[in-house]
C-alpha cells in the first residue's frame, strides 16, 4: 500500500507540476497557473450549468426535468469515453516511464494500479465539471429531490467512469497497436484530436439555440426517444429519479463487470503488451542511397516540415484553424440550405449593404481568423530548444533560416486557404472580381500570419521546456501572435465602418494592403535586429 500511495503521489506531483509550489522562484508562476486554471474551469461549470439551467423551465413546464438527467449521465459518459481513447495510448501503454518504473522494486500490478487510480481520479474530475453542474440545477427545480436520490447519484457517480475507461482503453490499445504498425503513425491520432476538437464545437454552437423553444422541443423530443431505446438511460433515471434498487444495482454490475475483467487480462499481461508496444525494428534496405541537394532555405524548410507532421500537438495547434476553414467551405456547397436567403435576411436587417458585400465581407472575417488561428511560426524558433546551437553553428545566413521557418507558415495556411477560396467563390456565388480580391486578403493575411508568428517567438523565446507541449499551447509568443492576430480581423472592422458601408471591396482590398505593409515592416525588423536576437539566444 505504502508504493502504490508514493507511486501515485510522484506521478500527481509530476504530472500537474505540484512542486513548482514549494519552489519559491517558481511560486508565483505556479500559483498564477493554478488560479488561471480554476477560472478557465469556473467558465466551464458555469458555461454547462448556465445552459442547463435556462432549458430547465420549458422541461419542467412540460412535465420532462428528468431530461437533465439524461444530459447528467450521457455528457460525462461520451466526454470520458473520447479522453480515454485519446489518454490511453500514453497513460497504460507504452508510457514514458515504463523503463524508470520497471527497474523499481515493486510489482507491476501496483505501478498498474497507480496508473488506473490516477486515470480514475481525472475522470471523477472531468465527471465533476460536465454532470454535477446538470444535476444541481435538477436539483434547484426539481420539486421530487431528496436525500435518496442525491445519495444514489453519488454512487453512480462512483461508477459511472468505469465502463468508458474500459472500453476506452480497449478502444485506445486497437488505436496505438494499428498506428505503431502504420508508416505515419501520428495520422490516426491528429484525426482523433481534430474529430474531439470538432465535436466539442458542434456542442458549443448546439448550445446558441439554446433559448430557441422550439429547438428546445424538438431536442426533447428527440431525447425523450433514444432514452426510450437506449436502456443505460432508463436505468440512470430510474435509479436517481424513481429511487429503483434493482436498476441501481444493475447499472452498477454494468459498469463494473467490464472494468474489472479488463483489469484482470490486462494485469496479467502488463509488461508483454508495453515492452511489445516499445519496442522499434530496424528496416534494411538494400537499395542505393541517393543524396540529394538542396539550397539553404529548401533544407531548412524540409527540417521544418518533418519535424512538423511528426508532432501531433503542433499540428492539432495550429491546423485546426485550416481545417475548420476547409471543412466549412465545403459545407457551404453540399449543405442543404440557401446562402442566399440567409444573406438577403441579414442584409435587410443591416438596411445599408448589399447582398453580394456581405458575401464578401463575411467571406473575408472568417478566412482572416481561421488563417490567424494558424501559426506555427510562433513556437517554431522555441522549438529548437536545447538544439538551437545545431541550428546556429550552421553554415546558412539566419535570414535564410528566417524563411526556411515562414515557409512552413505559408504551407500550413496558402494552399488550402487558395482552395477554400475558390470552394466558397462557387458556393457562394461571387463575383469574379470578389474572389480576386478576397484571394488577395488570403495570401496577404497568410504571409502575416507566418511573419507576425515569427516575431513575437523572436521577441518572446521559450528555449526550456519539458514537451513540445509547453511551447505550443503555453509560450507566450503563441498568445501574443494568435491574440494579435485575431485584433488585426476584428479592428479594421471598427475602425472602417464607414468605408465599408461605402464600398466593402474596397475595404477588404485595402485590409489586405496594411497586411502587407505591416508584414514588409516586422519583416524588415527580423532581418535588421531580428538576427542579432536570434545570434543572442
Amino acid at each position: 500500500m505504502n508504493d502504490l500511495i508514493t507511486l501515485l503521489k510522484a506521478d500527481l506531483i509530476n504530472t500537474y507540476k505540484l512542486n513548482g509550489l514549494k519552489d519559491k522562484s517558481n511560486r508565483k508562476k505556479a500559483i498564477g497557473m493554478s488560479l488561471l486554471a480554476l477560472f478557465l474551469t469556473a467558465i466551464a461549470f458555469l458555461y454547462i450549468g448556465g445552459a442547463a439551467y435556462l432549458v430547465s423551465d420549458i422541461l419542467k413546464s412540460m412535465g420532462l426535468l428528468n431530461i437533465l438527467l439524461v444530459f447528467a449521465f450521457a455528457l460525462p459518459f461520451l466526454v470520458l469515453f473520447m479522453v480515454n481513447i485519446y489518454k490511453m495510448p500514453s497513460e497504460l501503454f507504452s508510457f514514458k516511464d515504463y523503463d524508470m518504473l520497471m527497474s523499481l522494486p515493486v510489482k507491476d500490478t501496483v505501478i498498474l494500479a497507480a496508473k488506473v487510480i490516477k486515470l480514475m481520479l481525472s475522470g471523477y474530475v472531468w465527471q465533476f465539471y460536465t454532470s454535477f453542474p446538470i444535476f444541481l440545477v435538477y436539483c434547484i427545480k426539481s420539486d421530487s429531490i431528496n436525500a435518496f436520490s442525491v445519495i444514489i447519484y453519488i454512487i453512480l457517480s462512483i461508477v459511472l467512469p468505469l465502463l468508458p475507461m474500459s472500453t476506452g482503453s480497449v478502444i485506445g490499445f486497437v488505436v496505438a497497436r494499428i498506428s505503431a504498425k502504420i508508416k505515419s503513425r501520428n495520422i490516426i491520432m491528429i484525426a482523433g484530436s481534430f474529430a474531439l476538437l470538432a465535436l466539442i464545437m458542434v456542442f458549443s454552437f448546439s448550445l446558441q439555440n439554446i433559448l430557441d423553444e422550439q429547438a428546445i422541443t424538438d431536442m426533447v423530443t428527440s431525447i425523450a426517444d433514444i432514452q426510450s431505446s437506449f436502456f443505460l438511460f432508463d436505468l440512470y433515471v430510474d435509479a436517481v429519479y424513481g429511487l429503483n434498487i434493482l436498476s441501481l444495482l444493475l447499472f452498477i454490475l454494468i459498469f463494473t463487470v467490464p472494468f474489472i475483467l479488463f483489469i484482470y487480462l490486462f494485469a496479467k499481461s502488463f509488461k508483454k503488451i508495453n515492452s511489445s508496444m516499445m519496442e522499434t525494428k530496424a528496416h534494411h534496405s538494400s537499395k542505393n542511397v541517393k543524396f540529394k541537394e538542396y539550397s539553404p532555405v529548401m533544407a531548412i524548410f524540409k527540417k521544418e516540415l518533418n519535424f512538423y507532421v511528426h508532432c501531433v500537438v503542433y499540428i492539432v495547434n495550429t491546423f485546426f484553424g485550416m481545417v475548420l476553414l476547409l471543412i466549412g467551405c465545403i459545407a457551404v456547397l453540399v449543405v442543404n440550405f440557401d446562402p442566399e436567403s440567409v444573406f438577403a435576411e441579414i442584409a435587410q436587417a443591416q438596411g445599408s449593404l448589399s447582398v453580394a458585400d456581405i458575401k464578401l465581407l463575411a467571406a473575408a472575417t472568417v478566412f482572416g481568423y481561421c488563417i490567424m488561428m494558424s501559426s506555427p511560426t510562433s513556437a517554431s524558433i522555441s522549438l529548437e530548444g536545447r538544439n538551437l546551437w545545431i541550428l546556429k553553428s550552421m553554415p546558412v545566413e539566419t535570414k535564410d533560416i528566417f524563411k526556411g521557418k515562414t515557409a512552413l507558415g505559408l504551407v500550413v495556411t496558402l494552399p488550402i486557404g487558395i482552395i477554400s477560396s475558390v470552394l466558397i467563390y462557387i458556393g457562394l456565388k461571387l463575383s469574379f472580381t470578389q474572389w480576386l480580391i478576397l484571394l488577395a486578403f488570403t495570401v496577404s493575411a497568410g504571409f502575416l500570419t507566418a511573419v507576425l508568428g515569427l516575431f513575437a517567438n523572436i521577441l518572446f523565446p521559450k528555449m526550456e521546456f519539458k514537451s513540445p507541449t509547453e511551447v505550443v499551447k503555453q509560450s507566450a509568443s503563441v498568445a501574443v501572435a494568435v491574440f494579435s492576430g485575431m485584433f488585426l480581423v476584428i479592428i479594421p472592422m471598427i475602425l472602417g465602418a464607414a468605408l465599408i458601408m461605402y464600398n466593402t471591396s474596397l475595404f477588404v482590398l485595402i485590409v489586405a494592403s496594411i497586411y502587407a505593409v505591416i508584414t514588409l515592416i516586422l519583416w524588415r525588423y527580423l532581418i535588421t535586429k531580428g538576427v542579432k536576437r536570434f545570434a543572442a539566444l
